[in-house]
């Protein structure tokens, strides 16, 4: 079995991601404190985004928030639905709270979470 030949158009577009896409992207996802353990690593990811969003094309963006929430929870990141939920439970604990000190602590700590 023989090396497959590619054509200059295929060379081209790995010269341009090998060189010029993948470390751009790398250097993207670095910027957002994420690493990648291996050059099949990043490579990985890169193509997981181009598929996501070959598909949000398609889509009318469901698989965009799917992704997303599947994203965030892997990596230990609320969600803004989720933050909104919390958000909600402080503010109807603080409704609950009887004493006017509490009251003004819970919405001090609340809103401190909304920055």
């Amino acid at each position: 079995m023989g090396e497959q030949t590619l054509t200059p158009e295929q060379e081209a577009e790995s010269v341009l991601l090998d060189e010029v896409i993948l470390p751009a992207f790398e250097e993207k996802c670095a910027a957002h404190g994420r690493r990648f353990a291996s050059p099949e690593k990043v490579i990985k990811a890169y193509m997981s985004a181009q598929h996501i969003k070959t598909a949000a094309a398609r889509d009318t963006g469901d698989i965009v928030d799917a992704a997303h929430a599947d994203l965030c929870k892997a990596m230990g990141i609320q969600t803004a639905e989720e933050k909104q939920a919390d958000v909600q439970a402080q503010e109807q604990t603080g409704a609950q709270a009887a004493d006017a000190r509490i009251q003004a602590a819970i919405a001090t700590l609340t809103a401190a979470g909304q920055q």
